[in-house]
């Protein structure tokens, strides 16, 4: 049996959040830490901004410890993600090194502190340039990771089209053996992947590979996981199902068998969520769970 993840909203409070996932059948929460920041002063209404290591270990320990009376672990986290500007920051190097303790004070081994798109990062153009920075940046946080025993899931991002139609290209970490190398460079010891079926669902025109062979060369690299739907053109994270004839499920989980993943089946399906008045949220969660326990059972078959 595999256990089953859904970000949460926390709009509405980590313990609401955390109970209305318990709730639904939820064996696992995928915790947001932080959201986006778009410059230095959006990371200065961090949740960890100026916290001390104590404190930020206090806090987010007692978050682990009221999802575990509940009945519901948090599987991975996310740190704040933001533009070149504010993610080349110390402030966010600073932020990223919180979330990290962050993590681990809630009984968590996996962050997800997303690659940066630098500037001009597009398709295969400043591809060196843009391993190079993201490599320093990882490489700077690899002692807090190897201190805590957290590791950070390398997930595969994508960009718009110079030509403003808001069409998605191929960028950092698109390409899966871009992944690879990563990994090969900072090791394994506190790094994984982080494959996003739906970004490698939009990037497939440029990289011309399919989110099941990206899990196929990725193998057992794979620890972690962000399953949602996109509609072909946007990145939606809807529930799985939502766009039939995008994305070939089937294959997908069949693959996710193939690479013997073990890990937990995360949706990170959070705009279906945002649909919903909050009193229909209970109802939501429940669909969403019954969808990913469905898929879960996929695997390998």
């Amino acid at each position: 049996m595999y256990a089953i993840s859904m970000g949460n909203i926390l709009e509405l409070g980590a313990r609401k959040s955390l109970e209305l996932l318990a709730g639904a059948g939820f064996d696992a929460a995928d915790f947001s830490i932080d959201g986006g920041v778009s410059n230095v002063d959006a990371m200065k209404r961090s949740n960890l901004y100026g916290l001390s290591d104590a404190e930020v270990w206090e806090t987010y320990h007692a978050i682990g410890q009221y999802a575990q009376d509940l009945g519901i672990r948090i599987g991975q986290t996310h740190a704040a993600y933001g533009g070149y500007e504010a993610c080349s920051s110390p402030e966010y190097l600073e932020i990223c090194r919180k979330s990290i303790i962050a993590t681990a004070a809630m009984g968590c081994g996996h962050i997800v502190i997303h690659p940066v798109q630098i500037p001009g990062r597009y398709v295969l153009e400043k591809k060196e340039e843009g391993m190079a920075f993201n490599l320093r940046l990882f490489g700077a946080l690899k002692p807090t990771l190897e201190k805590y025993g957290v590791k950070n899931g390398v997930e595969n991002m994508f960009c718009y089209d110079r030509d403003g139609s808001r069409t998605i290209r191929q960028t950092e970490c698109s390409d899966p053996h871009d992944m690879l190398e990563y990994l090969r460079i900072l090791g394994r010891d506190c790094f994984c992947t982080c494959p996003d079926l739906g970004h490698f669902a939009l990037t497939e025109k440029d990289t011309h590979i399919s989110p099941a062979d990206c899990l196929r060369i990725l193998g057992d690299t794979v620890e972690i996981v962000h399953l949602h739907e996109v509609d072909g053109s946007v990145d939606r994270h809807n529930i799985p199902y939502s766009y039939p004839g995008v994305m070939d499920w089937d294959d997908i989980m069949k693959a996710l068998g193939e690479i013997g993943y073990k890990g937990i089946v995360n949706f990170e399906s959070v705009n279906h969520c945002k649909a919903y008045p909050v009193e229909m949220l209970p109802e939501a969660y429940r669909h969403m769970a019954v969808i990913a326990r469905h898929l879960a059972d996929k695997i390998g078959k």
